[in-house]
């Protein structure tokens, strides 16, 4: 009788914080030939993240570390809650992919009937699928642009003037 008080108790106060603390499960879609969206827990250290589609996130996957898009948001999961990975970083502050490009991309995912994970990252330039913890910065900082030549440039030669190198060489049959 005892011990059924206990497991009741610790069922409540389990209860309890789960009403507390609303359970955030993260889709994340990783290129993988995987027909799927994996599920995964927030990192512990990250509280104040406002998770967004289209951002990017450092997660496990099997025994590697993989580069993965958040696609959304859900309240609970197909998999038991112990059996779920937490995220390990996030790479993003800001999404690099706005919900256009992520319906944009699944329509086409799902037309052409391929993964997902392998069509978010190919819409992505190489260096932003890689684990990389520094933002995507511009080629250049804010304000300052690439120089632009701004010299005359000699005039082009006139035919006959192209063509006479090419006779002195006997090139082309000239």
């Amino acid at each position: 009788m005892i011990e059924e008080n206990n497991n009741s108790a610790i069922q409540l106060s389990a209860a309890a914080t789960a009403s507390i603390e609303p359970m955030v499960i993260l889709q994340v879609a990783i290129d993988v030939p995987l027909m799927t969206l994996f599920d995964y827990l927030p990192p512990l250290d990250v509280a104040s993240v406002e998770w967004t589609p289209g951002m990017r996130l450092l997660v496990p996957f099997g025994s590697r570390q993989r580069v993965g898009i958040l696609m959304g948001i859900a309240a609970d999961s197909d998999h038991a809650l112990a059996r779920l990975k937490r995220v390990d970083a996030v790479l993003d502050a800001k999404p690099l992919l706005a919900a256009v490009d992520l319906t944009l991309i699944g329509w086409a995912a799902a037309y052409y009937q391929h993964p997902i994970g392998e069509a978010l990252f190919t819409a992505l330039p190489p260096h932003l699928r890689k684990k990389s913890l520094k933002s995507p910065q511009p080629p250049f900082p804010k304000g300052e642009e690439k120089p632009i030549d701004q010299s005359p440039r000699p005039p082009f030669p006139k035919g006959g003037e192209r063509k006479a190198p090419l006779r002195k060489r006997g090139v082309g049959g000239i």
